[in-house]
């Protein structure tokens, strides 16, 4: 017997070679580092984009959980304001809101009378609404102005017509009464100056304070 593939009958066996088979190389380590930071990226973006999502989620249900506390606040107080004022015939923040300035003034008037004054009635404008003489006294203690809600915001230009009408007259002080509030400087002015600003809480508040029989003596001037 012959050896190595020869069969006995002396004829060549054929001796295959198989094909070459194509194998992928391997990623280089470029391509790598690229495919990871892309990867990394994508993942900080979402991660990013989930946080701030979050965080502003927050933020809204912070500032609901506050609005509907501060609601119920103004809720309450309101009501307790309304309770106040039925149960001691005083005049809502409507009522109020709704005052002329005949109405206004006439009140104010009564009421400095059940303090101990003597009202007198002046022209308006930049002379004042109102002169306040204390009993016993002979001459002008306070010079009073008034404003209504409509007329808005009490400004500095008012209180400067007070504070010259009553240093023209060497009145001690001069009170102004201002529905609708006051400006900053308004304020300031005031202060500098020995000016009270009587606004409509303070002014309500005032009249809470007066017995039944004076609120109802006072409530019935102007109308």
């Amino acid at each position: 017997m012959g050896a190595l593939g020869f069969g006995a009958d002396n004829k060549a066996t054929a001796v295959v070679v198989g094909a070459k088979v194509r194998v992928p190389a391997a990623p280089s380590s470029a391509a790598v580092g690229s495919a990871t930071v892309a990867s990394l990226s994508s993942a900080g973006f979402a991660l990013t984009w989930g946080l701030g999502g979050g965080s502003f989620l927050a933020v809204v249900l912070l500032w609901f959980f506050w609005r509907t506390r501060a609601t119920a606040a103004v809720r309450v107080s309101t009501t307790a304001e309304r309770v106040a004022d039925a149960a001691s015939g005083g005049p809502s923040v409507v009522d109020v809101a709704e005052w002329s300035h005949g109405r206004l003034r006439a009140v104010v008037g009564a009421m400095a009378q059940t303090d101990g004054y003597q009202v007198a009635v002046r022209a308006g404008g930049s002379e004042g609404d109102l002169s306040l003489v204390r009993s016993g006294e002979d001459r002008v203690t306070v010079i009073v102005m008034c404003a209504v809600v409509r007329a808005g915001p009490v400004s500095a230009k008012r209180l400067r017509e007070l504070s010259g009408t009553s240093t023209l007259e060497e009145v001690g002080t001069g009170w102004f009464v201002g529905l609708g509030g006051c400006s900053s400087e308004a304020r300031i002015y005031a202060q500098e100056h020995g000016l009270s600003l009587i606004a409509v809480e303070r002014l309500r508040e005032q009249l809470r304070a007066l017995t039944e029989r004076d609120l109802a003596n006072v409530l019935a001037r102007g109308m």
